[in-house]
């Protein structure tokens, strides 16, 4: 199941996706709205109206709770795994910044490193992470930079405090790395997952029991409130999987500002 969503996902633009998520939740509204018209039998009596709408009350203000709370949610995540990523882009340029106070040789492995981990590891696990996949990401190469530092002594003050630095944005670096990979799970879990896609549905139930002299009156209300919650629904699960689909946490981040000057390994 998981796998035919990352399918889905990575094969559709999110309009798409948002349009045909909308127009199926649309059908199977409209599709409950006659069956219950003309299959059910009048549940709108004077004795049960009450009860009825007190019913939709309660159902209404606990899923617009939850769907509220879950997309603000996944929202703050998105968010929080762009900002990851931005401060891990940021700690290698600052890396690359420090490394000019080293000697040459130093300076150019720090450079290759830097641009082989932007122009060969970056790009193999944005792919592999638009699919969920941790076991095929490549060796974090991150670490190489501790063998380059362990043969490198600072011969003056002034390098001892660049070579500082520069340890303290790797390890900051690798930090971020680590905690962008974190943000590969779904920040939902599978029943509340189930419950925001079915709530739509339950909803337009609830909604469709009420008899009206106008029944296609009664069912554009419907399938209007089918729309706006689905259409809500759709943009959690695109948020669900920061990096998965087109809109999706970007790497734009590595290649701005001093890292675009980096050469192409």
């Amino acid at each position: 199941m998981l796998h035919l969503y990352y399918k889905i996902m990575n094969s559709i633009s999110s309009d798409l996706f948002i349009f045909l998520f909308i127009i199926g939740a649309a059908c199977i509204v409209t599709t409950i709205f006659f069956i219950i018209k003309y299959f059910v039998p009048e549940v709108q009596t004077p004795q049960n109206r009450k009860f009825l709408s007190m019913i939709i009350n309660i159902t209404t203000a606990i899923y617009a709770f939850l769907l509220g709370l879950s997309i603000i949610t996944l929202w703050q995540d998105f968010e929080r795994a762009q900002m990851i990523v931005n401060t891990e882009a940021g700690q290698l340029a600052l890396m690359l910044s420090d490394s000019q106070a080293f000697s040459p040789p130093v300076q150019h492995s720090i450079v290759n490193g830097i641009s082989k981990y932007i122009y060969e590891v970056i790009p193999h696990e944005w792919e592999t992470m638009r699919w969920g996949q941790l076991e095929a990401l490549s060796k974090d190469s991150l670490s190489d930079f501790f063998t380059i530092l362990q043969t490198y002594t600072p011969e003056n003050e002034m390098q001892k405090i660049f070579y500082t630095d520069f340890v303290g944005h790797l390890n900051s670096a690798i930090e971020n790395r680590r905690h962008r990979l974190d943000h590969l799970n779904s920040g939902l879990i599978l029943p509340l997952r189930i419950v925001l896609i079915c709530g739509v549905l339950l909803l337009c139930f609830f909604f469709s029991l009420y008899k009206s002299r106008d029944a296609y009156t009664q069912l554009l209300t419907v399938v209007t409130i089918s729309t706006l919650l689905s259409f809500t629904v759709s943009i959690g699960l695109l948020l669900d999987y920061p990096f998965a689909g087109d809109m999706s946490v970007s790497p734009k981040a590595f290649y701005e500002g001093s890292l675009s000057l980096l050469p192409k390994t």
